[in-house]
């Protein structure tokens, strides 16, 4: 299924939260953002919105509510690189061991659209699996990505 995204600006350009180096290199190619002849019919009638008859639109204030507002979703953590890199590690490791093994990289990695040949893979491990373990844990993953771990 193929579908579309708003992804703003700040986050595809931004390697402090774009880590894996993703850009968006697809548009909105099939779609007509020709105006309709019928695009504003629906706004109101100006001479209705001015009801002295000034020739300037009458505006109506709100008030104010003094109520504090709402909280809102906002998570810092969706900021937080290594937060960020954590998720996205919790994502591939499949079978929740703690660590990545070779068939998780590489499904990591395609899906994010870097394609790898198996013998890259095998670099890959080689390169980062620091403890000689055959698996990639937070902490070297951490290495892969490019993000500074705590005890590091």
């Amino acid at each position: 299924a193929e579908g579309y995204a708003y992804l703003p600006y700040g986050y595809v350009c931004n390697q402090d939260f774009n880590f894996l180096g993703q850009y968006a290199i697809k548009g909105l190619t099939n779609v007509d953002f020709t105006p309709d002849d019928d695009d504003g019919e629906d706004l109101p009638d100006p001479a209705l919105v001015d009801t002295d008859g000034d020739g300037i639109p009458d505006i109506e204030e709100e008030e104010e509510d003094d109520e504090e507002d709402e909280e809102d979703d906002f998570d810092p953590e969706m900021f937080d690189r290594l937060a960020e890199t954590k998720r996205v590690f919790n994502k591939y490791d499949m079978d929740g061991s703690g660590s990545i093994n070779a068939q998780e990289l590489y499904r990591c990695l395609i899906l994010n659209g870097i394609f790898v040949w198996p013998s890259q893979l095998d670099e890959y491990m080689q390169q980062y699996d620091a403890d000689g373990s055959g698996h990639i844990g937070f902490k070297e993953f951490c290495a892969m990505c490019g993000v500074e771990h705590p005890e590091d």
